[in-house]
């Protein structure tokens, strides 16, 4: 089976966790199934996108964009990765025609090299989707889209409530959408699209895995947080559940990874309530950092207020730590009650009280049960065991909608 992969957000140079999840899926599938020829297209990127720029940071990202190799591959087996460079501004007013070219071409590279393809599949309806859309009418190649927007679908795409036909339109002719979690399904399928299957995004078990990091009943308890910190990872409710969580166990420590726009305002916000002292600013954490610090941490906080899937939360399973998360959306579908606890949106108290109780009851949460949460539902070869489903219904002619 040969598979054309597009995704719309993907791992640069200038930002290598941007799309991540896309490009592990894409490695890991390919490891897992070597009968599968996967090919990974990738133009333009969030580098050479002008309309995120200042129109006075142009002149130096087309700049950038002279110096780029036109075309760089990557090949790993049978997973290869081809990415072309390609100017990007809005796509409301037109300049998305070189990325569709790019795509275009490295479609017929792929035919080429590989024999036909049987699967299209696009992450993201857009531009991704439309980019799949396009190819599979002039092919005849199916196409399925896996959507991870959230909350779904941008502003942007949603104007007086109503759909912009940029991503109604891929996801109405794909043959296929698949949502990373029930609630997710569920919020696309409430726009009067097809209902969406719902896979959850891969983590690797034999990466995250419980490390033994010593015995440390004696110490303090160690909360880890890892997200950027923008609204919608929800850190000031963290910050103020903090507050109180300190007051009754002075010795805690708050754990925060992960940088972005707010970052200076929450390390104020902090010194401001007065917990400064408890939390560390551990900065953006290298991925391939990430199986240390949860290792170093007794359990793990989701304090978001909206998250499609939420890979914080399979990420800390699978390494036997615990989490307390919010009723956002992923988590709901991630966590039971042998491996977390679940809080309502934006409940400081409930965040405070579930943290006291995971303080006050460690053997309540044991790292090989928590494991097996994750073991059990939510391994490599189930997720991507369901993938390679989806690829072969897919290209068998099948229209796949989830259950009603």
């Amino acid at each position: 089976m040969n598979i054309f992969l597009i995704p719309s957000w993907y791992p640069s140079e200038a930002h290598p966790f941007v799309g991540s999840f896309t490009q592990e899926q894409a490695h890991l599938f390919a490891e897992l199934y070597p009968d599968t020829q996967v090919v990974v297209s990738v133009v333009g990127s969030i580098d050479a996108h002008l309309s995120v720029l200042s129109p006075w940071a142009w002149p130096r990202a087309l700049a950038k964009l002279a110096r780029q190799a036109r075309f760089a591959e990557v090949a790993d087996g049978n997973f290869i990765e081809w990415r072309r460079a390609a100017p990007q501004w809005t796509f409301f007013l037109g300049g998305f025609g070189p990325v569709i070219r790019g795509h275009r071409r490295n479609f017929e590279l792929a035919r080429q090299r590989f024999g036909a393809m049987d699967v299209i599949h696009a992450h993201v309806a857009f531009p991704g989707g439309w980019a799949a859309m396009e190819i599979a009418r002039d092919s005849g190649v199916p196409f399925m889209i896996t959507e991870h927007m959230s909350p779904f679908p941008f502003p942007a795409f949603c104007m007086g409530g109503r759909l912009s036909a940029r991503i109604r339109r891929p996801m109405e002719a794909a043959r296929a959408i698949v949502a990373v979690s029930p609630w997710h399904a569920e919020r696309i399928a409430s726009f009067g699209l097809p209902k969406p299957v719902a896979v959850p995004n891969v983590v690797d078990e034999r990466v995250f895995r419980p490390i033994p990091a010593g015995t440390r009943d004696d110490g303090p308890f160690r909360f880890l947080t890892v997200g950027g910190m923008i609204p919608q990872k929800g850190i000031p409710d963290l910050l103020r559940a903090a507050r109180e969580v300190a007051a009754a166990r002075p010795m805690v420590r708050f754990r925060i990874a992960g940088t972005g726009p707010n970052l200076n305002a929450y390390r104020r916000l902090a010194r401001e309530l007065g917990v400064a002292g408890q939390v560390d600013w551990l900065g953006a954490v290298p991925r391939s950092d990430m199986p240390d610090a949860y290792a170093g941490s007794d359990a793990v906080v989701v304090s978001s207020r909206h998250e499609s899937f939420s890979v914080v939360c399979v990420e800390a399973i699978a390494c036997g730590k615990p989490v307390v998360a919010t009723r956002c959306g992923g988590p709901e579908s991630i966590l039971t009650p042998a491996c977390g606890i679940l809080v309502p949106v934006s409940d400081i108290a409930g965040l405070r009280d579930a943290m006291l109780k995971m303080i006050g009851d460690r053997e309540a949460f044991r790292p090989e049960q928590v494991r097996e949460c994750f073991m059990g539902r939510l391994s490599r070869e189930a997720v991507l065991g369901r993938i390679r489903e989806m690829y072969q219904r897919v290209a068998g002619g099948e229209r796949v909608v989830g259950q009603a």
